[in-house]
C-alpha cells in the first residue's frame, strides 16, 4: 500500500472513529434520560443546610391551587463554580414568570448546592449578600447524589422538572435554552400527557 492510500484509509478510519462515537453519545444520552425520567427524586432537605430564609417563588395569584405543583430543582456539584452559578440566580425570575405567568400552575424553585470544603464559608457569605427569592440548599456530604442514583455525574442532567409526587417529567436547563423552556411550559400548561 503506497503513502497517500496509508492516508485516505487513515482519514477514513478516523472520520468512522468520530462518527461512531458520536452516534454512540447520543444514544447514551438518550437512554440516560429514559432512565431518569418519571423516576422518584428524594429532595432529602431534612439532611442538608438550607441558607436563604426567603420563600419559594410561587405564581398561585387567582389561580385553582388544587392544580398540579411543580417544582424546577438546579443541582450544582463540586466541580461546578458555585458562586458563579448563585450569581446568575437573578436570570430565573424571568425564566419563572415566563414558564408560569400564563398558567394557573404554581411553581417552586430549589436549589441544591453540593460545593467542595473549601468554598462552603465563602458561599454563605456570597449567599447572604446577594439575598436571593429562592432558598438554596447546601448538601455538605453529597446525600442528594447517593440519595439518587438515577442522576449522573455530568451536570446537563442537573436541571429538572418535578411534578407533585417528585417524579422526574422533563430534564434540561431552560436559562439559556429556548426550545427547551417551550417544552417545559408545554408540560406545565398540561399539553403533554404522562
Amino acid at each position: 500500500m503506497n503513502f497517500r492510500s496509508r492516508i485516505i484509509l487513515y482519514v477514513f478510519l478516523s472520520f468512522a472513529t468520530l462518527m461512531f462515537s458520536c452516534l454512540r453519545k447520543d444514544r447514551t444520552t438518550e437512554e440516560t434520560l429514559a432512565q431518569m425520567l418519571s423516576t422518584k427524586v428524594n429532595l432529602c432537605f431534612s439532611r442538608m443546610e438550607k441558607c436563604t430564609i426567603s420563600s419559594c417563588v410561587d405564581m398561585e395569584t387567582n389561580c385553582d391551587t388544587s392544580l398540579t405543583k411543580y417544582r424546577l430543582v438546579v443541582f450544582s456539584d463540586s466541580t461546578e463554580c458555585t458562586p458563579c452559578l448563585i450569581s446568575r440566580m437573578s436570570d430565573w425570575k424571568e425564566v419563572t414568570y415566563e414558564l408560569f405567568s400564563d398558567s394557573c400552575r404554581s411553581i417552586k424553585l430549589l436549589f441544591i448546592y453540593s460545593p467542595s470544603h473549601d468554598n462552603i464559608k465563602k458561599i454563605k457569605q456570597f449567599v447572604e449578600n446577594l439575598s436571593p427569592e429562592w432558598p438554596i440548599y447546601l448538601d455538605t456530604a453529597n446525600i442528594f447524589l447517593r440519595e439518587n442514583k438515577q442522576i449522573p455525574i455530568n451536570r446537563q442532567f442537573h436541571v429538572f422538572l418535578l411534578n407533585e409526587e417528585n417524579e422526574i417529567l422533563c430534564v434540561g436547563n431552560p436559562l439559556y435554552n429556548k426550545k427547551m423552556r417551550d417544552i417545559y411550559k408545554r408540560i406545565i400548561k398540561g399539553e403533554y400527557n404522562f
